[in-house]
């Protein structure tokens, strides 16, 4: 996969996985130290990030060269539905404020719909309610700033993100990355508008139909070159003195793999939807 992905030292790579982090400790290892430029924007399932088993190695370098995306967020990224601070017309409530310093003189933050527009009092108070437990007055505060500063941080980080990803000053992606147990064919072709022209999309699955789904929709949407379905054989062996042979019962396949390059045409999501090839978002819905 990292090589028809072309991962190089250097390289920014657009990655899904739900491989344990597996995948993505192989990714950071090609790309190299973190002064090599080399980044990879994560994309995940639900409403926080996951924290994969990595090797010690790859360990160090997550915090730097790796952006996690919702994939909650990807459509109203792509439709201009969710938006940096500076153009939202919606703001916080209430300015979150860290060690006496307020976000607004610190932390850009961006706005969405699975943001908590509470005071950062009522968030705290909530979640004493869910672990029931009474507030006690002397740890009241430092509770508070807490929850304010564990949220602030995740905000940060969600802007980072979204400005490695389609910030004026982002970098194209050089590949795209596709190995989940969740069907494929929404989430490729949703993440294949975030890449240039002339890059690779790899996308792994343990089985073949959900390959042959997005095959079809990939030659139907167009704009790609080189599209290929291809088997990766695997075949266990039995060592033995004098009895060495493949098993008997075994499993044949190791897994299949589609690969293509994007050309043009690049057909938009407003397309995507309209032809009925995604259904992540009801096509009725404000663009």
């Amino acid at each position: 996969m990292l090589t028809y992905a072309n991962v190089h030292a250097g390289s920014k790579v657009l990655l899904i996985e739900t491989c344990a982090g597996l995948l993505l400790g192989a990714v950071l290892e090609r790309l190299g130290s973190a002064s090599l430029g080399g980044s990879v924007i994560q994309f995940f399932h639900g409403t926080s990030p996951p924290r994969p088993e990595i090797n010690p190695m790859a360990a160090s370098a997550y915090d730097k060269q790796v952006s996690s995306v919702s994939l909650l967020d990807v459509v109203p990224l792509l439709t201009g539905q969710l938006i940096l601070e500076d153009q939202s017309v919606n703001k916080l409530s209430t300015p979150i404020e860290v060690h006496g310093v307020k976000e607004n003189d610190s932390l850009s933050h961006v706005v969405d719909a699975t943001d908590i527009d509470l005071p950062c009092k009522v968030v705290t108070t909530e979640a004493n309610q869910i672990a029931g437990n009474e507030s006690d007055p002397k740890s009241h505060d430092t509770d508070e700033a807490v929850i304010c500063a564990r949220r602030a941080v995740r905000l940060a980080r969600k802007r980072v993100g979204y400005e490695q990803l389609i910030g004026p000053n982002a970098v194209p992606a050089d590949a795209l990355i596709i190995a989940t147990r969740f069907h494929p064919v929404d989430l490729t072709l949703l993440l294949m508008q975030f890449l240039p022209v002339g890059k690779p999309v790899v996308v792994y699955a343990q089985f073949l139909q959900p390959l042959v789904d997005l095959y079809n929709a990939i030659k139907q949407r167009g704009g790609v070159t080189h599209l290929r379905l291809t088997d990766s054989w695997f075949r266990t062996l039995q060592v033995l003195p004098n009895r060495t042979h493949p098993e008997v019962s075994m499993l044949a396949s190791g897994g299949y793999l589609l690969t293509a390059y994007t050309v043009e045409p690049r057909p938009n999501s407003k397309q995507l939807l309209a032809s009925g090839l995604i259904s992540s978002t009801r096509p009725d819905n404000p663009q």
